[in-house]
Formats: structure tokens, C-alpha cells, sequence
């Protein structure tokens, strides 16, 4: 199952940087304590307690999905994390048991454990189409977890360029602050995702912005050794 995690430690000439999250991102790297999995090793080692209905829409098995939920199970049944099948399906593209489960009373909005939605799993994956979907039945793109992480933080950290572009089309806070105070800018460029911080910059992200630790984007920038990011914020 894709867990609870942490925005790992950055820590250069004694900079401890950024603060907290959840779910586990591609990239071997974050700004409080390492990524615990890939996406690909979540999906070859699915948790043994995963209910059937949340593992057929995981794995994109539509028709055991309606053949479950036409025997009475709710298509909002939680996973021992909290979460539902329309959260595995957004997590693993699965655009047709979405839709499905959509059109049959799934919430978009449900939150997991973590206050995670649908929204949060599919664009920290990449998973555009299933973005599109769920902000096209009302997914609340500004929803933000428990440590105020938002959907566009979760795409900038991961350096999804275009579900960035997405996510701010549809009205996501360019400039929210989670409770560690970093904004999106400062996930795209504490990871060294020059083309998301770009497309943050073009939605008027303010670089100027500290987060909790008094670091703008461009000092996380330089920290991590990214320096064609900190350049382009250093000149804005």
C-alpha cells in the first residue's frame, strides 16, 4: 500500500530543511527522512490485508470491481489506511475503474487516515488522466492532508510538470503553505525540477516566499546542489 512518509532531512553546512508529508514519490530523494518506497515496489508488494475490492481496482480488474460492489460492497469501503478503491485506482492510472466507481457513488473527496485523496494519490504518481477525471467530478483540487500538503505540492515534488499545468488550471493554490511552510516552489526546486518550477513561476508562484526554516525556493535550490534551479529563481 502506498504509506505514510515523511519529506526527508536536507541537510547542507548544517541546513535542516523542510518539514512533512505523506505517501511515497518516485524519487530517491525528498526535503525530513528518506522515501520509504518507489511506486513500482509498492505495486510488485501489495500489502497481504488489501480487501479484494481495493486490489481489483488497483490492478484495473473492472469487472470484479462490479461484480463486488453489485453484491452490496460500498464503492466508498475503506483499506486499513483509510483509503478507497478510488484511491488505488487514481495511484495506478486506472482510468476505467474510475469512471466506474464515479458513476456508482464513489466520493472523489474521500480522504484516507492521512487526509490524503484520490487527487493526492494520482498526482503524486503522474497520473493525469485520472487527474483530469476527478477534477472533471469535482475533486476539490485545494484539499490538503493533515500536515497541509495539497495535490500540487505532492506533482511539484515529484516534477510533474504537466499535472502541475493541470492542477493550477484547475484553480490549485500556487502559493499554499503546508505546515512546515514550504509552497510547491519549494518542493520543485529542493528536488532540482526545473521545468516544474517553471511552470509554477508562469502561475506567478512567489519565490520570495520562506518556509519555516526562513529558506526561500532558491536557497533550497542551492543547498541540494541544484544550481540551473536556483539561477532561474534568483532571477526572478
Amino acid at each position: 500500500m502506498i504509506q505514510r512518509l515523511s519529506w526527508p532531512l536536507v541537510l547542507v553546512a548544517g541546513w535542516a530543511v523542510l518539514g512533512s508529508c505523506r505517501k511515497q514519490p518516485s524519487t530517491s530523494a525528498s526535503p525530513s527522512d528518506q522515501w520509504e518506497a518507489a511506486p513500482e515496489e509498492a505495486e510488485e508488494s501489495p500489502p497481504p490485508a488489501l480487501p479484494d475490492l481495493l486490489a481489483a481496482a488497483k490492478d484495473g480488474h473492472l469487472d470484479e470491481v462490479k461484480s463486488m460492489l453489485e453484491d452490496d460492497a460500498s464503492a466508498n469501503a475503506t483499506g486499513p489506511g483509510g483509503e478507497t478503491a478510488l484511491h488505488w485506482a487514481a495511484a495506478y492510472g486506472r482510468v476505467d475503474v474510475a469512471a466506474w466507481l464515479l458513476s456508482h457513488g464513489g466520493e472523489s473527496n474521500m480522504k484516507d487516515r492521512s487526509r490524503l485523496t484520490p487527487l493526492h494519490w494520482a498526482a503524486q504518481e503522474g497520473q493525469l488522466e485520472i487527474a483530469k477525471l476527478l477534477l472533471e467530478t469535482a475533486a476539490d483540487v485545494c484539499a490538503a492532508d493533515e500536515d497541509g500538503v495539497t495535490a500540487l505540492h505532492l506533482a511539484a515534488a515529484e516534477g510533474h510538470t504537466a499535472m502541475v499545468e493541470l492542477l493550477c488550471s484547475g484553480k490549485a493554490e500556487v502559493n499554499a503553505r503546508d505546515s512546515a511552510g514550504s509552497t510547491p516552489l519549494h518542493m520543485a526546486a529542493a528536488y532540482g525540477h526545473l521545468d516544474a518550477a517553471k511552470a509554477l513561476a508562469a502561475q506567478q508562484a512567489d519565490a520570495s516566499i520562506k518556509d519555516g526554516d526562513n529558506h526561500t525556493p532558491a536557497d533550497l535550490a542551492t543547498a541540494n546542489k541544484h544550481q540551473d534551479v536556483a539561477d532561474f529563481l534568483n532571477l526572478r
